[in-house]
């Protein structure tokens, strides 16, 4: 009895390891990737895929975002490797992404890599960019070691310009002329050494020089600044003088204008009294003139005119 019962812990402990097993080869196959996952195409022309298998990895960043679901030629063109990529469905892939390989050196075993997106670039999942299978393409891109691999040849030209130019240079023409240039320098050389004393004291000289000029500038500054404060107090009396000019004149102009005024007034009333007077004349005129005509008829001025006479403004009827 006791046996049995120990078969049965046995039997049961078998099962459990059994389910698990099998429950880790299940969570295994699936990656560790969600159930939602979009499927997209890549065509890879230069680069190798050797090391590349299915289930293998794709990453992002350095972060896995899915495997390699198949891999085959392309049926359209066979010169075309066509790799089909499971990817999780959360995965930013954008227009401007690219796919590449990466390897590991030590075990040789390769990966598929996706470079290159930008926070700015639309999803590729949203635009119509799909292949004969109807997946979206993801373009091939480049490696650091394609990229230096294509740099090699221009270098290469570049440096045979360069080998090419330096030949040109070092001619025979040119390096007569470069001889004759360094015999030169060594003269010069050769002279500026004998003169060495000569130099010294011409630098000596310069350096006085420089002391004097400095010394003369500051003069000259002091009588600039001088100068410029007697312009300044010039400019000043100048100034005031003009104010109190002008201020004298426009008293002569409100003088001007009082006088103007009163011989205006002055005028006028001359002008009054000459009319004043004109009139009185003219009256008394009058006056004399009718006594004169009184005295010329004397006896009109004691009896009275007669009646034949006409008053002033008659006249006599026809």
């Amino acid at each position: 009895m006791e046996s049995e019962a120990k078969y049965a812990v046995v039997g049961l402990v078998v099962v459990l390891l059994t389910l698990a097993v099998i429950a880790a080869i299940l969570w295994l196959s699936d990656d560790g990737l969600s159930k939602d996952a979009d499927e997209y195409v890549v065509y890879f022309e230069k680069q190798s895929l050797s090391g590349l298998q299915v289930d293998g990895w794709v990453t992002m960043r350095g972060i896995k975002v899915g495997s390699v679901e198949s891999v085959a030629i392309s049926k359209d063109n066979i010169e075309q490797l066509e790799v089909i990529l499971s990817l999780d469905a959360t995965t930013p892939v954008k227009t401007d992404s690219k796919a590449v390989i990466r390897r590991n050196l030590l075990t040789g075993l390769a990966w598929v890599d996706l470079t290159e997106s930008t926070q700015e670039a639309q999803l590729l999942k949203t635009i119509d960019r799909k292949s004969p299978l109807g997946l979206p393409i993801i373009p091939e891109g480049q490696t650091e070691l394609e990229a230096i691999a294509d740099s090699i040849p221009r270098l290469i030209e570049e440096i045979g310009q360069v080998a090419q130019r330096a030949n040109t240079f070092l001619s025979e023409d040119n390096r007569e002329s470069v001889t004759n240039t360094l015999k030169n320098i060594e003269a010069f050389s050769n002279t500026l050494a004998k003169n060495d004393k000569a130099i010294t004291e011409l630098v000596s000289n310069l350096s006085e020089m420089s002391v004097e000029l400095s010394k003369l500038s500051k003069s000259w500054t002091t009588v600039g600044n001088s100068a410029e404060n007697d312009l300044n107090k010039v400019t000043a009396e100048v100034e005031l003088t003009l104010k109190d000019l002008r201020d004298a004149i426009n008293r002569v102009d409100d003088e001007v204008v009082v006088i103007a005024k009163a011989l205006r007034n002055t005028a006028d009333v001359f002008a009054a009294e000459a009319t004043t007077i004109s009139k009185s004349i003219d009256e008394a005129a009058r006056s004399i003139a009718r006594v004169a005509d009184q005295f010329e008829d004397p006896k009109g001025a004691i009896f009275g005119p007669n009646r034949n006479t006409l008053g002033p403004g008659e006249s006599r009827l026809r």
